[in-house]
């Protein structure tokens, strides 16, 4: 039985959604490059097009908004008998529904400047002095 991870940075939610483009990016490379090897051998008027350089996606976004998150009951209890947290991070949970302005809005752009280069960006709204790395993600809030 392993340990399951239950609170994730935004860092650690960029990182994934980065390795899900990659793969998705890859998936669809490879489909595309099938599609147009099959229609190249079905007719001769493909036979010599390439379009087999391009197929590649170049930037996408992935945004999402955040709403505090009420401390945990391990965390209260701790603060109730004097016990400093590990860190003073600020925990937040991903609001499904009902946003509204207050929430801290996090927006990932995924960008391929070339063949095999990928880089992301994390902006957030309004800005914050916390880094990726210290805003904790806990959970959904409906």
């Amino acid at each position: 039985m392993g340990f399951k991870k239950n609170i994730f940075t935004v860092r650690e939610i960029s990182l994934h959604v980065l390795n899900q483009v990659i793969l998705a990016d890859a998936d669809f490379q490879i489909n595309q490059r099938n599609a147009w090897l099959q229609m190249g051998k079905s007719d001769e008027t493909f036979a010599g097009f390439s379009k087999l350089s391009s197929l590649f996606l170049n930037e996408i976004d992935y945004s999402f908004e955040l709403m505090p998150a009420p401390p945990s009951w391990w965390d209260k209890l701790k603060q109730f008998f004097g016990i400093r947290l590990k860190s003073d991070n600020s925990y937040y949970a991903i609001a499904t529904a009902n946003p509204t302005p207050s929430n801290l809005k996090i927006k990932i752009s995924i960008k391929r400047d070339s063949p095999g280069k990928y880089d992301s960006e994390i902006a957030t709204t309004p800005e914050t002095p916390l880094k990726p790395e210290e805003i904790n993600v806990i959970g959904f809030i409906k």
